[in-house]
């Protein structure tokens, strides 16, 4: 259970309001129903089903009281949750007990509810990648959980160093080739899921496309270094080698976020990962192939299909097996489509998620701003700039621009992004439909978020009651 709940009291008296975070420990729940669920929530909840969570509440007089929030005259109960059944029972439940908590003219109860958009985004992107027919997903989450090993990716990053090595070529050149303009365009697009996914900045990137101003689909690192106007000041092929591991660590040094399928999480910024290792003159591939000997792994797999029970077997088989797999998998897309497929399919909403991360990072700001400094000028500024962050979401412009996305891209199927269906491969997947498929998923999560605008009336209607408090849990 990870709960997080913030308040907002408003007192009489003054007609000033107060923010504060009521802080709860992330607790691991054993599977149970929706009732599991809800004692579970009560104990920690600064007000569920008219009660004061146990944990809050506390055994002597420091402890929040009961006849303390009772006595207030409205409670205004906002909160954010996935689509889960179980949330949708807790929510009946609550419902429930505020009828009854009620009185008229003297207590005044409500509760209103959001689905998250971040977790419903997710979904949308899981439903869009389910018509294409391949399983890279399943082979980001083996890849990823063999990374997750700071050695493993040490030992990888030094296997790349050492694949550079054999694939560099410095040329000296008085200019450039009409090409490179070109070239970076290509390797921009490359480079483009990592800025979304906030694992490299404009500058790194710039910085990686300038030095590495080749065609990476030739699989060579060449640099054309322009003699007196090199940006990187190479001193010749021994200091651009030097440069160029350095360069390659910018890039994959952070190492691959760990994918869970089943919850499609991670899922976008592991592929971020893995497109530009392989992506630029496959450095990635040739690193993971100088890592692991192709005969061990062979032979490991073997053993795994011949035993009787795979789990008897040692670790260091299993993750050999695992490796051989991942070699496989590699050889099989060579020209690594699949990391382009699904950052095509999924870029439009990415950004929508996105936009969603920083609202709450703006709510966030907001919150401790205000508790800190109730009447400041940077607290008037983030009033401000969370209130226009989250009217993208309640009038429909950003989901507007997830449709946009996708209008752009169907435009021209002619167009780059798209040249990874082209031949045999596209016969199994049709993009028109998967594209549709994808607005109407998006277009239901919109409609179903879009009840967010009674957030702003009924804090619009608080402030008109002058009411004693406001308490709201996300």
């Amino acid at each position: 259970m990870n709960l997080v709940q913030h308040a907002v009291l408003k007192r009489n008296s003054t007609g000033k309001t107060v923010c504060f975070q009521i802080h709860s420990p992330t607790i691991g729940m054993a599977k149970g129903n929706w009732s599991t669920m809800l004692r579970a929530i009560e104990k920690w909840s600064l007000r569920c089903c008219g009660k004061v969570g146990k944990r809050l509440a506390g055994d002597n007089d420091q402890g929040l009281q009961q006849y303390t929030l009772d006595n207030i005259f409205y409670i205004g109960k906002c909160k954010t949750q996935d689509d889960a059944g179980q949330n949708t029972c807790v929510l009946a439940a609550e419902q429930e007990a505020l009828q009854h908590e009620r009185e008229p003219g003297q207590r005044i109860r409500t509760l209103m509810s959001n689905k998250c958009l971040s977790h419903q985004s997710c979904l949308c992107n899981r439903s869009i990648y389910d018509h294409v027919e391949d399983d890279h997903p399943a082979f980001l989450a083996r890849l990823s959980h063999l990374l997750q090993n700071n050695r493993t990716l040490t030992s990888v990053l030094e296997k790349c160093d050492l694949y550079i090595e054999t694939i560099f070529k410095y040329h000296a050149v008085e200019t450039l080739p009409e090409e490179v303009p070109e070239w970076n365009s290509y390797a921009r697009f490359v480079l483009r899921p990592a800025l979304a996914a906030h694992q490299l900045t404009e500058e790194q990137v710039e910085h990686i496309v300038t030095f590495d101003n080749s065609d990476w689909k030739q699989r060579a690192w060449i640099h054309y270094c322009k003699v007196g106007a090199c940006p990187h000041g190479c001193k010749g092929p021994e200091d651009f080698l030097q440069k160029a591991k350095a360069c390659m660590r910018i890039s994959l040094g952070m190492g691959m976020e760990t994918v869970e399928v089943y919850r499609w999480k991670g899922v976008e910024n592991a592929n971020s990962y893995y497109q530009r290792g392989r992506g630029q003159d496959d450095v990635l591939a040739g690193g993971l192939r100088l890592q692991w000997d192709r005969k061990a792994c062979d032979d490991a797999i073997s053993a795994v299909d011949g035993a009787a029970d795979a789990e008897l077997l040692t670790y260091s088989i299993l993750n050999s097996a695992k490796a051989g797999f991942i070699l496989r998998d590699i050889d099989k897309d060579k020209d690594n489509n699949t990391s382009f497929r699904l950052s095509l399919l999924t870029w439009p909403i990415q950004q929508f998620l996105n936009a969603t991360f920083e609202a709450d990072k703006l709510a966030c700001d907001f919150v401790s701003m205000r508790a800190l400094d109730p009447d400041g000028s940077k607290t008037a500024d983030a009033r401000a700039k969370i209130f226009k962050a989250n009217m993208a979401f309640f009038n429909g412009s950003r989901g507007e621009k997830v449709v946009a996305g996708y209008m752009s891209m169907l435009q021209d199927l002619n167009s780059q992004p798209w040249e990874r269906w082209q031949g045999d491969e596209g016969k199994n997947f049709s993009m028109e439909n998967s594209c549709w498929c994808q607005w109407s998923r998006h277009g239901a999560v919109w409609l179903r978020s879009s009840n967010t605008t009674m957030l702003s009336r009924s804090w619009r209607l608080a402030n008109a009651m002058d009411l004693s408090s406001m308490t709201s849990s996300r």
